[in-house]
């Protein structure tokens, strides 16, 4: 395991090793690009493009490229604060009575280590200041307004994904109408049905209907795509705030107890 400078050099090896979800991510990304090659390779990406008359297509890649290196980065962030939450968890429930201190805003490790820098860290620091006497006693509401504060700080910038998901899908319905409507409009200007004139109707059908498939493919697989990625930014959000509550309840709030009482003694 790589040290880091903020970090005890004693600390345990997180369970699920460094960046767990940044590896998971990339083989995501690897099966997409390998995908990618496979269409490209057989000629289908260029045939969606070429077909495609309202360029819909295009818009919809541009998003989706766009929006998964939001989503790369955003999970790169989150993948280390579940790393850092693991040695967190780690540390405290190794701790003995009386080994946890709360001064001037900071979690210590007896008496000098601080906890390591992280949101989970943070939670456990806020969580602990709430509970003090001057905060008010009413400790169990201030841990659920907590709590939804760092919900809300976690999840928020994931929203323009879910945004971007929906738009994409919206754009590929848009197809689906721009199609029909290129269908529609070969047919009305049609006043002489011999063959010259039908074949460039079915033609021009032709192109609408493919127009109107490949933007609804298109907003639908990238869709799909953009959605399992921010799933997993929310799973991953969801797993912070439980590790964050669960080692506040079952760990800090009775030794900081324990630690208090020993100091009055």
């Amino acid at each position: 395991m790589i040290q880091r400078t903020t970090e005890p050099a004693n600390a345990p090896t997180p369970d699920r090793g460094e960046h767990h979800l940044f590896l998971c991510w990339l083989m995501l990304a690897g099966l997409i690009v390998f995908a990618l090659f496979v269409t490209w390779d057989r000629g289908w990406l260029q045939l969606m493009y070429a077909t495609d008359s309202s360029r819909l297509c295009w818009a919809i890649t541009i998003v989706f490229l766009l929006i998964s290196a939001h989503a790369a980065w955003r999970i790169f962030i989150m993948s280390t604060e579940l790393t850092r939450a693991e040695l967190v968890r780690a540390l405290i429930m190794n701790l003995d009575a009386c080994a946890l201190t709360f001064e001037h805003g900071r979690m210590h490790i007896k008496g000098d280590m601080p906890l390591p820098p992280c949101l989970v860290s943070d939670f456990i620091q806020d969580s602990a200041a709430s509970a003090l006497p001057s905060a008010g006693a009413d400790s169990g509401g201030n841990l659920a307004e907590l709590t939804e504060v760092y919900k809300h700080r976690m999840k928020n910038p994931n929203e323009i994904g879910w945004f971007a998901s929906d738009l994409m899908i919206k754009l590929g319905l848009l197809g689906t109408v721009v199609g029909f409507i290129m269908m529609l409009a070969s047919v009305v200007n049609v006043s002489d049905f011999d063959v010259g004139s039908m074949q460039s109707v079915l033609q021009k059908m032709s192109n609408g209907m493919g127009t109107a498939l490949y933007t609804t493919i298109a907003g639908l697989v990238c869709s799909m795509l953009a959605t399992i990625q921010y799933h997993m930014l929310d799973q991953a959000a969801e797993s912070l705030i439980e590790t964050a509550r669960y080692l506040t309840h079952t760990r800090v709030q009775p030794l900081l107890a324990r630690s208090n009482g020993a100091g009055h003694a």
